[in-house]
């Protein structure tokens, strides 16, 4: 900070360099130094990770409170024999020592404008890296999701669907049940369930409801969603021992009455007259609530084919035709038989095969 001589005016002088016994002395340019750095650490120390602007915010006042405090001390510390140097500061030394401090400060400033750009790229890279982490952990949660067998995935989105529908039409009254994805068999329906409890899980037991495996991709899920709440309408009734279909599966207007509590809609079906009020599909209320659900649509693109009319293998009979002059029977065995109608014996008729 400060120069020894060279300086103008009286500057800096030395007047007295007598040692005083063994006693430990500093010169008055590095104790003048050892008080600007200690107010430059205070400064620093406040700013913490901010440090490198400490020095543009020593200005004059800040310099004058250094000096005052300086001159103030030094007749003391000379008595102490502290210093062993009469300093006097005049304009000119403070001018020295100002524009010093301009010349740090412009080194400085040129330090700062660095030390900004590299925190600037340090943010961005961090910015950038941080994207990237997310964008792959986004990837890596949809790699896992469509590692998934589509049936658990499928499935997971029914008993999603039954835990919200239980929740908002049925006021959590229905238990936890089995849901299943399964062929209808001979069954020409988009759903069942079971009238008993089916499963047991541990020491409970519960019923199952099923959604037909061959009609799902063919459907909406708007459609689907209503099979599973018509289901869900039996369970409640079956629960609370209401009959809402008899023995045939037709749906009476209990039935009726129970479903359009919820958010269905009822009517006959036009298609089969004998299943009653059995026509179902979500109302207003209904439509509102599913458009609300966060629902894995990609789940509901999978279905089970049903087999062909043309493919379905036909099987020879076990039955031999048997035949007299007036009628035709059927038997597992040989028949060795005569008509009493016609008095004829019974003879075997080769059949073509139909496999």
């Amino acid at each position: 900070m400060l120069k020894n001589g060279g300086n103008k005016g009286e500057g800096l002088e030395n007047t007295n360099k007598k040692r005083e016994g063994n006693t430990k002395k500093i010169s008055a340019k590095k104790y003048f130094n050892q008080l600007f750095n200690k107010k430059f650490d205070t400064e620093k120390s406040q700013e913490g990770e901010q440090s490198y602007y400490t020095l543009n915010q020593i200005d004059n006042k800040t310099l004058q409170e250094v000096i005052d405090n300086f001159e103030n001390n030094l007749n003391i510390l000379q008595k102490e024999g502290k210093v062993n140097d009469l300093v006097h500061i005049n304009d000119d030394t403070r001018e020295e020592i100002i524009k010093n401090i301009k010349k740090e400060r412009d080194l400085n400033k040129e330090q700062e404008e660095k030390l900004r750009e590299t925190f600037k790229r340090k943010r961005l890279k961090t910015n950038e890296d941080n994207k990237i982490e997310r964008e792959l952990k986004q990837k890596q949660e949809e790699q896992l999701k469509n590692q998934e067998a589509p049936v658990v995935r499928l499935t997971k989105q029914l008993y999603y669907i039954y835990k919200e529908a239980n929740k908002k039409f049925f006021n959590n009254a229905l238990p936890s049940c089995i849901i299943t994805v399964q062929s209808k068999g001979r069954k020409n329906v988009y759903g069942w369930i079971t009238t008993w409890k089916a499963w047991q899980v541990e020491d409970e037991y519960l019923y199952e409801i099923n959604i037909s495996s061959e009609h799902i991709i063919n459907r909406s899920i708007e459609d689907i969603v209503t099979t599973l709440i018509h289901e869900m309408v039996h369970l409640y009734n079956l629960i609370n021992g209401i009959k809402d279909v008899s023995a045939h599966k037709y749906h009476n207007k209990k039935f009726k009455h129970i479903a359009e509590k919820t958010c269905l809609s009822v009517d006959r079906d036009d298609n089969d007259e004998q299943a009653g009020f059995s026509f179902t599909k979500l109302d207003s209320r209904g439509k509102i609530w599913l458009n609300e659900l966060d629902i894995d649509e990609d789940a509901f693109n999978i279905g089970r084919v049903d087999i062909p009319v043309n493919s379905k293998r036909k099987y020879k009979s076990r039955m031999y035709k048997w035949q007299c002059k007036c009628t035709i029977v059927r038997c597992s065995t040989q028949l060795n038989a005569c008509c009493n109608t016609c008095n004829t014996k019974f003879e075997y008729i080769e059949e073509e095969s139909t496999q």
